[in-house]
Order: structure tokens, then sequence, then C-alpha cells
């Protein structure tokens, strides 16, 4: 029998072989507890002392034909034990004697036993990643040996890679005796022992004595729930599961297990459900208490979740969440007595975790406020996908709530886990939503809390969000842009904007997502693109938008974005290539216009019988060609409920008109001819108007 020890070390030097395979011959020995204890204890410490070999960690230990066994699905390993040996099979043992493929005895499980009890002196014992009562995270060291242990010799790290080790503190603790350690940003009043970082549903926490790794716990979603922990039962040795927490004590088994997330009885439909469909308009309906839809329109900014039934395109949902969403677009209609159009958000997943719709866990239905053509977005979107941005997808919906036609709207792909997940190669990175305070992404300190506007909308438990506070950094104070930022997919957003004049993008209306410490930006609400929004001035002034200094209304050095990447000479050549690629493709005025009417094809006839529309079936018309213009009744100084007073001459660019016109602009930029630009003098006399007067 070859000891374990030079087996490994042997193993370590072995290159030639990648996967890793076990089957198990019968034997007629049945396990007997301590059996069972003792093995995994021997797999925890091969597990911890070569991962290379034996992953993942916390396997579950199988009985099969008389041996106790552990599958390693990552590396196709197996480990076993059996009659107190401990075999191994699989083709990376192939060179060892019997050579090879066979059942390889490595030695005796008491001498392995001595080892792996020799290694675990400290044991990461139990952890809880979310509080019953709210308060911090927690992870609980215990001391396994029979000697006592010195904690400052010791490290841990959190699963993200690269994260630097947090020193344990300087304590001893008693063969037997527990700490906690909580895990939080905040150090604790009462100078409990603490590291700064946070733990997520689905996370690890790894133990350090200098450069060895001495034990591991890693955990998934649903493992530590809220009000329950996950570790070791017995203390130290136990296979880890879900536990009642004990912090400072032994561990307990729990007596009310946690339920699993609820799996909605869907409809055989709903995984194949094509939720953006772009070839028809497709039904929603939204079910909802009477008093709760009246709840919502009496109280709309509050944006408060309701119960609700949503049946799309035919498959239904029950206990999702509804409400209303939006800013100024939402004040604007909440202000107007008469209309109940507002946009909202429906959440599949906020009353029963883990169900979606075709995988999906929220919708966006939009409203269309102030764009008559309905498709200012819709087309935008396309425009960010043609230039392989990762953009949300969207569609049109006729919306019924409580069985009636509320209106005509367009559906888009909410930004979140499921997004970067399907968009991105590597789905566990820190995606935020940059508004308000540092949305701009100027340098403000080296401390995220100042930076109040950006909100992390995953790992919000686990991100000490040093990678953005390095990207920021280097933004502002440093050069190597591409060590932080994917340069050219910002270089392909600016563009995508630019060309369509839409003034409301970054420093709002934009995500961030990282991987590896590299950023990429994902678009977000176009409605105002196409010279959107409404406009109080010529055309002109939209359509002569400068592409360089700036592409926006802002003193450049307030956007470091835009500034640090257009200085490069080598960036600036490609933006401009980017120019190129859309005026030859979709943003060609012929092939726009295609769009433009073939899009118009489709909903014309669900705009002229929406309810609920903003404007009329002429002011879409004209908002596909020429434009509209109109006069506001009355002309006021003062602000009417909270909001800007109307502008005497206000209207609409129109799609078409818009297109030709910045086509033919950016041309000549390109070419050299450089126009006078933006102005900020945007009142426009009736004379002056070219498109249409609406009364």
């Amino acid at each position: 029998m070859k000891p374990i020890r030079p087996l490994f070390c042997k193993l370590q030097r072995t290159t030639l072989y990648a996967l890793l395979s076990f089957l198990f011959a019968a034997a007629s020995t049945a396990q007997t507890e301590p059996e069972m204890t003792n093995s995994n204890i021997l797999f925890d410490w091969a597990e911890k002392q070569y991962p290379q070999f034996f992953s993942p960690s916390n396997t579950a230990t199988q009985s099969i034909l008389g041996y106790l066994a552990r599958h390693y699905v990552e590396t196709e390993a197996w480990l076993g034990t059996t009659d107190g040996q401990v075999y191994v099979y699989g083709e990376i043992f192939n060179e060892i004697e019997p050579v090879g493929l066979s059942i390889k005895p490595v030695g005796e499980v008491s001498f392995y036993l001595s080892l792996a009890q020799a290694d675990s002196s400290l044991i990461i014992n139990e952890i809880v990643a979310k509080a019953a009562d709210g308060g911090s995270d927690w992870f609980e060291l215990y001391a396994a040996g029979k000697e006592a242990v010195y904690l400052g010799d010791y490290t841990v790290v959190d699963d993200k890679a690269g994260r630097e080790p947090m020193a344990l503190p300087e304590v001893t603790l008693a063969p037997g005796q527990f700490v906690i350690v909580y895990a939080t940003y905040d150090k604790p009043a009462d100078g409990s022992p603490y590291v700064s970082f946070k733990l997520g549903a689905s996370d690890s926490v790894t133990l350090f004595k200098g450069s060895e790794l001495i034990d591991l716990l890693k955990w998934q979603k649903g493992d530590a729930p809220s009000g329950f922990s996950y570790g070791h039962l017995p203390d130290g040795t136990g296979e880890a599961q879900t536990l009642k927490p004990t912090p400072g004590a032994a561990n307990e088994m729990t007596a009310n297990k946690p339920t699993a997330p609820v799996d909605n009885p869907e409809d055989p439909g709903n995984k194949d459900l094509e939720v953006f469909n772009r070839d028809k308009v497709v039904e929603v309906y939204i079910e909802l208490k009477p008093e709760d839809w009246q709840a919502i329109l009496d109280d709309p900014l509050a944006k408060e979740y309701k119960p609700s039934t949503i049946t799309y395109n035919g498959v239904k949902l029950e206990n999702v969440a509804f409400r209303t969403k939006g800013k100024s677009s939402l004040m604007n209609v909440a202000a107007d007595n008469n209309s109940g159009r507002y946009s909202f958000k429906v959440d599949m997943d906020l009353y029963v975790e883990g169900q979606t719709l075709s995988g999906l866990k929220k919708l966006n239905f939009n409203n269309n406020w102030r764009e008559p053509s309905y498709m200012r977005e819709y087309i935008s979107y396309d425009l960010m996908r043609y230039m392989d941005l990762p953009a949300p997808r969207i569609a049109y919906v006729n919306l019924y709530i409580n069985d009636v036609l509320h209106g005509f709207y367009t559906v888009v792909e909410h930004v979140d886990s499921v997004f970067v997940n399907t968009n991105f190669a590597n789905g566990e990175g820190d995606l935020y939503k940059p508004e308000g305070k540092g949305s701009d992404l100027l340098w403000i300190s080296d401390n995220f809390s100042d930076y109040s506007g950006i909100e992390l909308k995953t790992n919000e438990d686990s991100s000490d969000n040093a990678a953005f506070m390095t990207m920021i950094d280097v933004l502002n104070n440093g050069t190597d842009y591409e060590s932080v930022l994917n340069v050219d997919g910002f270089l392909r957003y600016i563009a995508v904007n630019t060309a369509v004049s839409n003034w409301d993008f970054y420093p709002g209306n934009y995500y961030l997502y990282e991987q590896a410490g590299v950023f990429s930006i994902i678009p977000w609400d176009l409605n105002r693109s196409f010279g959107g929004g409404g406009v109080s001035c010529l055309d002109e002034k939209r359509i002569e938008l400068l592409i360089y200094d700036p592409p926006t209304s802002s003193a450049m050095s307030q956007r470091p974005l835009i500034d640090k990447l257009l200085q490069n000479a080598d960036y600036r050549e490609a933006y401009y290539d980017h120019f190129e690629t859309l005026l030859n493709g979709p943003l060609n005025p012929d092939t726009m216009a295609q769009t433009i009417n073939d899009t118009a094809a489709l909903i014309r006839d669900f705009v002229y019988a929406d309810p609920s529309a903003f404007y009329t079936p002429e002011e879409f018309e004209a908002s596909l060609t020429e434009g509209f213009y109109y006069s506001t009744a009355e002309s006021t100084t003062e602000p009417t409920n909270g909001m800007a007073p109307p502008i005497p001459w206000e209207g609409y660019i129109g799609l078409k008109s818009f297109v030709e016109q910045r086509v033919s602009n950016l041309r000549d930029q390109l070419d050299g001819v450089v126009s006078d630009g933006y102005s900020d003098s945007c009142i426009a006399t009736e004379s002056e108007m070219t498109a249409p007067v609406l009364s």
C-alpha cells in the first residue's frame, strides 16, 4: 500500500491527464457511523490540500457497493474508503502501479486520518449569511484539535478572485472553544472581531495559515436562507448542512428545515415562451384586487408592489408583484388627474422565490410618455445590439388590467442577474446602476460610500466594491483604461447615443457590469433618442449636435468617460469608424425609412385603438415623417404641480426628417465640414417652424 502523501506528491508532478473518473467494485462490508465520520474528515482534508484533483469541495459522500466515496464532477475524480483502506481511481492515476486504469489502494485510513486531524486544528464551523433580525453576517471558528490555537497566525478570504486575505484577531482559542467573527464593513460598536467583507447567498470562506490552505466552507443559494445557518454537524467533522444558528456554541440541527424555493407549476409553454416577440403584438393581462389597483391609482408615487397574476400571451403566473415605475414620467402622469397611464414593473420572483417567466425575473412596461411615435426606444435598442452592445430586448404588447385594455405599451427586458448571465461569459460580477452622485464617474474620494448615486444591483452582500474604486481611479487619475474598461464597447455606446442625438444618456440611464475588474456599459432608457422627448427648439439644434467636443451639452471635463477616451487618437479614430458602421448600415436614411415603415405597419392599428394614448392618431402619423409643433393654450412662467412651466412653442421632430438631416450632418462632420453645433438658444418662433403647427 502506497502512502497517500508520496502519491499526492507524484500527482502534483503529473500534467499529462486532465480528466478523472472512478468506478468502485463490489465489497461486502457495511459502513458504521464512525467510518462515515472518519471518511468525511479524510475527504474534507483531501479536498482542501489537493483541490486541483478533488473539486468541488463539500461534495456529498455516497455509499456505493460497500464503499464510502465522493465523486468530484468538476475534475471527474473519485475518492473512497472501505475496510480501513483508501482508494482512488482515474486516468490521472494510470502511471501509478499497477499501471493502467484500475482501482488503486493508496494507504490506510488511520494514517491519513492522523494527518487530516493534525491539519484541522482550526475549522470554519458555521456561517450566517442573512440574519433573521437584519443584523450582521458572521462565521464561527472552532478549535477542533488538542492544542490551543492563536488566531493571529491565520487569515480568511471570501470567494472572489483577487481578494486580499483579511487578518483574524490576535486572540487564542483553547481546545474546543468557539469564536464569532462578524462579516461587515462597519466595525462593531462592542469591539467584537470582524472582517471587512460580507457573506452572500452563494459564497465561501477560506482559511489560510500563511500560504497554506487550512479550511474552506462553501455554500449555495438555499443552504443558508434568512433565519438559518450552515455548518458542520457534529462540530468540525460532520458534513456541512443547514442548521439552527448557535453562535459561539455547539451546532444543532434545525427543527424546521427551510422550504425550498417554490417552483411555480408553470404552463408547459413557459420555458419556450417568446417574451419579446418581434413579429406581432401580444396580449398581457394583469389581475389584482380592485382595492389594490385603486391604491396604486391613488398613490402612484409610492411605487408599492401589489400581489397580482400575469397572463403573458396565454402563459399564466400567480403571485407576481406589480407596481408603478419611473421618475419624471411618473411624476408628470401623476400630476394629470385624468390619466392613469403609468409605466409598470412586474417582479415574478419577489413573492415566489425562483419563479420566472421564461427565465426572466422582472419585466418593465413603458408607457411611451412624450413619445408619439412609440418607436424611438424600440429602434434605438436595435441599433445598440447591431453595434454588439449588451442591450435589453424590447417588444410591443397590449396591456390589460383586470380585463380592461389599459393601453398599448412597450415591454423592456430588465437588467439584473438574469440579464448579465445571458449576455456575459461570467455572470458572477458586480452590476451597478449609476444614478445620482458619482454617476458622472468623476473622482470624489477613495471611499465608495461617497459615491451615493452608484447602486450595486448584484453581490450586495459580498462585494467590497474594490473593482469599481480601481476603475474610477484609473479613469480619472491614470491612463491604462483598457485594464478597467471595455474601451471599444464604451466607444460604441457613445457613438450610437451621439448619432441619434440622445441627450439623456451618460451620466444617467446606463448600467456598469464588471468581469474580473473590467467594466462594460449597458444602455438603458433610450426614449429620448432621435431628438425625442419633445423639443422647444428648431430641429437644427438637435440635428447639428457635434460628434466631438462635446457630444453632450456639459463641459467635457465633467464627463471623464467621454473626455478621457476621446483624447486618445487611436480611440477617437475607432469612435469615428463606429459612425461609419452606423451610417452605412441601419442608420442609412433609406434603410431607416423602411424600418420605420415596417414598425408602423406592425403597430398602427394598436396605436389607433390605444384607449389611454398621450397622442392622437394624427400626431402619431406626423411624428413618423416631418413631425409637428403646437402652441400651448396658455403660457406661464410659474411651475405647475411641481413641474416646469409649459413652453410657448413645443413639438416633436419627425423620425424620417430627423434621420435624413442628421445623417447628412454626420457625413459633413466626418468629412471635416464643422457645423456650429448645439446652441442653448432653443426657443423658436411660429414663423421658423417647418413642420405642421397643431392647435
